[in-house]
């Protein structure tokens, strides 16, 4: 499994795979947004967020210390590709990973923004079973995993180098 939050229990075991980005994204034809979105912007504009709750903490609030209580949220999705669908579709903006955004970026016409507020990049984590670790096949599995992590890592950190 590969998630961003380690269940505590003993009988799990994982390993970071990356250090994930943000970026804001919103239709390529935004009638207030291009090339750029300021803090004051993006506090004001209406916002999708993800409708999950973990260990009691919104996604993006657990990664930044700007009061996000401020944002128009105006629509809480299931999913990330639901929201970034949305906002293809409309003048809303959400906040999704930079591993997301730029799969979808050509095929939905989306801008994609570096935050214009400070935060912490978000670790994604390679998760399994103690009992897991000496099990040829699992253990095939994990490397290929990780060495397909350290690829993708590697051409999205050039691609954050263009932000």
């Amino acid at each position: 499994m590969i998630d961003i939050v380690v269940p505590e229990h003993p009988s799990i075991v994982s390993e970071t795979l990356y250090e994930g980005e943000f970026v804001i994204v919103c239709r390529a034809d935004h009638p207030r947004i291009q090339g750029e979105i300021s803090e004051a912007q993006f506090l004001s504009e209406k916002h999708a967020v993800l409708d999950r709750t973990r260990r009691k903490v919104r996604s993006l609030n657990h990664y930044t210390s700007l009061d996000l209580s401020q944002r128009k949220i105006v629509f809480h999705g299931r999913s990330l590709f639901s929201n970034i669908l949305l906002c293809s579709q409309s003048d809303y903006i959400t906040v999704v990973p930079l591993s997301m955004a730029v799969q979808f970026q050509e095929k939905l016409s989306l801008q994609l923004f570096k935050p214009p507020f400070e935060y912490q990049p978000m670790s994604h984590y390679l998760i399994w079973l103690k009992k897991q670790n000496s099990d040829p096949a699992h253990k095939w599995f994990r490397e290929q995993v990780i060495s397909t992590s350290d690829s993708m890592s590697k051409a999205l950190k050039d691609r954050r180098l263009r932000f």
